[in-house]
């Protein structure tokens, strides 16, 4: 769902783990929390396609959610991704369009130990399409509250025991 910033930083305050997209402008506007984020400007809602750059796109994680790990990697660093992701749980992992990262993920993911023995998801980060080259997409952390345009940025989600992750 699309949300105005006051909305998303109500939804930081309250400690929620968090995943956003949205334009840069929108989330250089968030305060430090357990989320991540990523850029663009394209959305997919209900009514159809949304181009916005002041709304931001939130997916909470699950009530059944016991613990969450925010983690960069480096492109180099992306072949310990199904290694450092939970046993019962799922991985939400953003790409920055373009990068390193993008490149090896892109290319040799098959290969990474573990790949398809747990559940990994995301997207990649991109800019509007008047901005293509001529500004880099970004990953957000907002732990650290910084961001960058060149790792993948992930967060492991383990799972209540007797819960399991699947994809719809």
């Amino acid at each position: 769902m699309l949300h105005g910033v006051t909305e998303v930083r109500d939804k930081i305050a309250s400690g929620a783990n968090l995943l956003w997209a949205g334009s840069e402008r929108a989330l250089r506007q968030l305060p430090k929390g357990n989320w991540i984020g990523g850029t663009t400007a394209d959305f997919m809602v209900q009514e159809g396609g949304v181009c916005s750059e002041l709304e931001i796109f939130v997916t909470e994680m699950p009530a059944d959610a016991v613990e969450v790990r925010i983690a960069e990697y480096a492109a180099q660093d992306l072949p310990s991704l199904c290694r450092d992701a939970p046993s019962n749980g799922f991985t939400f992992i953003i790409i920055p369009a373009g990068s390193p990262a993008h490149a090896n993920y892109a290319q040799h993911a098959p290969d990474y130990e573990g790949m398809f023995e747990k559940p990994i998801v995301g997207w990649i980060a991109g800019v509007h399409l008047s901005r293509i080259g001529k500004q880099s997409p970004r990953v957000f952390n907002g732990i650290s509250s910084t961001d960058s345009a060149e790792p993948a940025m992930a967060m492991h989600v383990a799972l209540r025991p007797g819960r399991m992750a699947g994809l719809m």
